[in-house]
């Protein structure tokens, strides 16, 4: 018998680090696979969806009642619009300013906004690095495990600032973990796709870089 997983509240329970889970997030993250798997955003397929369900619930076999879990035109709802309004929002970030149009458009096609409550989990210490975020708004705070003194606070980040750049340097395991100090508005990208291209356009790596060592130095000078 097939169940109701969003009823049965599996996606929150198998969806640890991605935030809040709702239908749109679904949707996003079905938006997602299709970029990861090398597509642009309004091309997603039903091997999409089922690799969604899969991540965030452990079972593909969902009620077919749950029609915003499945593929159709509502399922990718904004298309194009989606990925424009992305694009919008990071044009408007002085942390994108040093991308040109085309750059910053291929970088839009790896990312989505995303929501934390307060106390939320963003991403934990040693895990694979495969995402990295900018806030828009609210407070997160960095930790790290301390053998003898537990979870210890390393800094705290606010609008504008980045956290998650292990996604671009070998080993790919996140050095900390972060966490919403008060409800956190993102823009989260999928570094392992933007890595990629990085290798193929090494012009595109160079910028990023650029910008992350950029804003590490404003934060670090109070900037």
């Amino acid at each position: 018998m097939k169940i109701n997983l969003l009823n049965e509240g599996a996606l929150a329970a198998n969806s640890a680090g991605i935030g809040t889970v709702t239908r749109k997030v679904v949707r996003e993250r079905a938006v997602e696979a299709a970029v990861i798997n090398g597509r642009f955003g309004q091309d997603v397929s039903k091997s999409d969806w089922e690799q969604t369900k899969r991540e965030l619930t452990g079972d593909s076999n969902t009620d077919p009642n749950e029609a915003l879990l499945e593929p159709g035109a509502s399922a990718t709802e904004g298309g194009n619009g989606m990925t424009q309004s992305i694009y919008t929002l990071m044009a408007e970030q002085p942390f994108f300013k040093g991308l040109n149009a085309h750059q910053l458009q291929l970088v839009a096609e790896s990312a989505m906004e995303m929501q934390f409550e307060q106390g939320q989990t963003i991403f934990r210490e040693g895990s694979p690095a495969n995402r990295f975020y900018l806030i828009l708004g609210g407070k997160v705070v960095l930790e790290s495990e301390l053998k003898e003194r537990g979870m210890t606070p390393i800094q705290t980040l606010g609008p504008g600032q980045d956290l998650g750049w292990s996604w671009l340097f070998a080993p790919y395991y996140l050095h900390s973990s972060a966490r919403a100090l008060e409800q956190t508005r993102t823009l989260v990208f999928y570094g392992t796709r933007l890595r990629e291209q990085c290798e193929q356009d090494h012009d595109l790596g160079y910028v990023l870089i650029s910008c992350i060592t950029s804003c590490a130095r404003c934060s670090f000078c109070g900037e």
